[in-house]
């Protein structure tokens, strides 16, 4: 997989794709995080200012670098980085992206020992997500999202968001 990406990235180069360069490399990042490739993940990391000015264009890349944050320990950094561009998205009216950002925001909060308030956004989400049956935001989030999913479980009461944790799980 990480061959393909790097292949795109050599064919983004020179040709016009439906992605950018930058968006292949994060791709690419957040494959190496998923792997347990810390250096290439850090050293992708690295290319980025975390502080830079949300743009909706560079959201996707801007996410993996919370990912990449929360993985290596710095759960503050991450959430205030996410804190940003939850801001942007809900001023433009993207619910998706909003949901994916609180999504990583209960993630980062979970990291720093504030399991309540991570349970109460996630429990948010869910509740927002059940009806349409999102899967692909949870499941993408790996171990890290199992493990809160399962801690706010005994804090549901309601059927149908059981089965849908459940289901996730």
């Amino acid at each position: 997989a990480l061959e393909s990406v790097q292949q795109l990235i050599t064919q983004a180069t020179r040709e016009p794709l439906p992605v950018t360069v930058e968006e292949l490399q994060a791709y690419q990042a957040w494959w190496s995080l998923m792997i347990g490739d810390m250096d290439s993940a850090s050293h992708w990391r690295r290319t980025l200012d975390p502080q830079t000015v949300p743009v909706y264009t560079q959201e996707q890349v801007y996410l993996v670098l919370a990912r990449i944050m929360i993985a290596q320990g710095e759960p503050e950094e991450a959430l205030s980085l996410l804190d940003r561009w939850l801001t942007l998205a809900q001023t433009q009216g993207r619910a998706g992206s909003a949901l994916t950002l609180c999504a990583l925001r209960s993630l980062a909060l979970y990291a720093m020992g504030e399991a309540q308030q991570a349970q109460h956004i996630i429990a948010q989400v869910l509740t927002q997500t059940q009806p349409e049956g999102y899967m692909r935001l949870f499941l993408d989030e790996g171990i890290a999202m199992a493990v809160l999913l399962r801690a706010v479980r005994p804090r549901i009461s309601e059927p149908a968001l059981t089965l849908y944790i459940d289901t996730l799980l």
